[in-house]
């Protein structure tokens, strides 16, 4: 793996600690709907909500987890914890009409019930995670988060197991390499605390969490020499957590909430491209920008500069 340019500490650190961008970005941002709730035991449950349906567009799956939360109540997990004791009709009336791509109202009744039963042990959802965490031996939180999953969907319906497909959508299976971003993101809201994150977990270190990483930070990781790996998979995640724990070890990941939402952008083109590049923060930084560039390159760049001007 290429090493971090000596700008990327000073670069990273400037795009995290901007709090007029942060606040810019939580008002559009899943962890908006989880920072209205001030107890942890409804902001771990809310949480997971909003991270199981964190995929797409933000414009489309924020409204269906706004009104799943509307239908919970003013105490989301309080109700979740009524249903996983009721028969399951009552979840599946909570969840009619509610559904977004591939979830179907029968996906969120279930994992409510599930989020419900997880949460009804004292402690809620953090003890279950902490069941399943041995902190001493396990350098990272990888290995806890798929216990975490999978004492999760232990609990499924017996008439779901013929079709878990839908449910299993939503709890990406760690144990199989995936980088699982939807649930490490939960695991940072969870954990870190600052003007984003929650800290409702404080049993967890946040110098063991592992990157979200999809496509779109995974595109920036690879420009700023973090990654080599050519897929944003398990074993990508980890290499840029090193390479980000390298610059802080105790709070690798205090950088990832503005990386997010520069990846959301999706502007950048995995090479040098000045159009978009003279714009962008991380540009001090960037390998793939401060690479020496052929001819042919540069040609490219001022026609489609050009026609743009033209226009």
């Amino acid at each position: 793996m290429a090493k971090p340019l000596p700008a990327l500490r000073e670069v990273l650190g400037r795009v995290a600690d901007s709090p007029t961008e942060r606040a810019r970005y939580v008002a559009n941002d899943p962890i908006g709907l989880v920072r209205r709730y001030e107890n942890p035991r409804d902001q771990e449950v809310v949480g997971l909500y909003a991270c199981a349906l964190a995929y797409g567009k933000v414009s489309l799956f924020l409204p269906i987890v706004a009104e799943l939360l509307r239908r919970l109540g003013p105490s989301p997990a309080e109700r979740s914890k009524e249903l996983a004791r009721e028969d399951p009709g009552e979840a599946l009336d909570l969840t009619e009409g509610l559904s977004y791509r591939m979830t179907r109202p029968r996906d969120l009744a279930e994992l409510v019930r599930l989020v419900g039963k997880g949460a009804s042990r004292e402690g809620g959802l953090e003890a279950l995670f902490l069941e399943g965490d041995d902190h001493e031996r396990e350098p990272d939180v990888a290995a806890a988060l798929a216990r975490f999953r999978d004492s999760l969907l232990e609990n499924s319906q017996e008439d779901i197991e013929r079709d878990r497909r839908g449910l299993v959508r939503h709890l990406p299976d760690v144990k199989k390499g995936s980088a699982a971003k939807r649930l490490f993101l939960y695991l940072r809201w969870m954990v870190r605390k600052d003007a984003v994150d929650l800290g409702a977990w404080p049993g967890v270190s946040p110098a063991r969490l592992v990157m979200p990483l999809d496509a779109h930070v995974f595109r920036y990781a690879r420009a700023l020499g973090l990654t080599r790996r050519s897929s944003p998979d398990l074993k990508a995640a980890r290499e840029v957590t090193a390479a980000l724990r390298a610059l802080d070890p105790r709070d690798p990941l205090r950088f990832d909430f503005n990386l997010c939402h520069l990846g959301m952008d999706n502007r950048c083109r995995g090479k040098r491209f000045d159009p978009v590049c003279s714009s962008c923060t991380l540009r001090p930084a960037c390998v793939l920008y401060n690479a020496p560039r052929r001819k042919s390159q540069r040609r490219a760049e001022r026609k489609v500069e050009t026609r743009r001007r033209v226009r």
